[in-house]
């Protein structure tokens, strides 16, 4: 089922390896530290929603906010020619697995959604808002 996808991109860039900037992400996703803008809201990561189990999801404590799924991908050349290619895939995957399903069960009108895609030192960041 094809499906238009809106997406703002952004660009950094890191002396670390595709798995290790993952691990990072990851190890410090749930962290109130790394997140203390967000302190308000409830970081989970690798947990079942809709078909599958996302990286990181940002529920809001109020009910209210936005909502954020996040997905990690590495640029992998047999699937992609670009990072743009890849950070899709990871936003094809949020709307195909259905992840935003648990946040809207809860009453989370909208979630954003943002796809990560790495290749070596290049990390590339694009959003897709839900509806």
């Amino acid at each position: 089922m094809p499906f238009d996808i809106e997406v703002n991109t952004w660009w950094t860039n890191t002396d670390l390896s595709d798995e290790e900037v993952i691990d990072l992400y990851h190890a410090h996703g749930e962290c109130e530290q790394f997140h203390s803008e967000i302190k308000t809201d409830i970081l989970t990561s690798n947990r079942e929603s809709g078909f599958g189990c996302y990286d990181i999801c940002i529920e809001p404590r109020d009910g209210k906010s936005d909502g954020i799924i996040i997905e990690f991908k590495v640029f992998d050349p047999k699937k992609e020619t670009t990072l743009e290619e890849t950070a899709k895939r990871a936003l094809e995957q949020i709307e195909t697995k259905k992840y935003e399903i648990d946040l809207k069960a809860r009453g989370i009108k909208t979630v954003c959604k943002y796809g990560f895609a790495f290749r070596g030192k290049e990390v590339l960041i694009q959003e897709a808002e839900d509806e």
